[in-house]
């Protein structure tokens, strides 16, 4: 009996762990897939805001391991002094919309961070 109660709580312990699927809290269901999440740094001459490039991809880090559903990106690099372009698709990326609200509230007021939401691919 103790040889199946502990096969048993095993197998549920295996089962829940090997969950790789998690719903989504925002879905992308009104944003048409050919609209892209940007969030682009830029600089003003003197560099661009390194803390905030750290802060970011480090969002995109936790939220990997949280939701285990990984962001896709493309990550553009524009110039000398370290601006670049990181370019999230919603076609790719069923969770999106949850996670662009989130860098939204957190990098809204920072100077030299830019944000656009539901840009058309075509367009940027």
């Amino acid at each position: 009996m103790k040889q199946f109660l502990l096969s048993f709580f095993a197998i549920t312990i295996l089962t829940i762990a090997c969950n790789t699927k998690k719903k989504c809290a925002k879905t992308n269901a009104n944003v048409d897939e050919n609209m892209a999440f940007i969030v682009k740094f830029i600089s003003k001459g003197q560099g661009i805001d390194a803390n905030s490039l750290i802060a970011f991809e480090k969002s995109i880090t936790q939220y990997n391991k949280k939701n285990k559903t990984p962001l896709t990106y493309t990550n553009e690099k524009k110039g000398r002094e370290g601006e670049s372009q990181y370019l999230f698709k919603y076609i790719d990326n069923p969770c999106l919309a949850a996670y662009a609200s989130h860098i939204k509230r957190t990098f809204m007021q920072k100077e030299l961070v830019r944000i656009k939401d539901s840009v058309s691919i075509k367009q940027q």
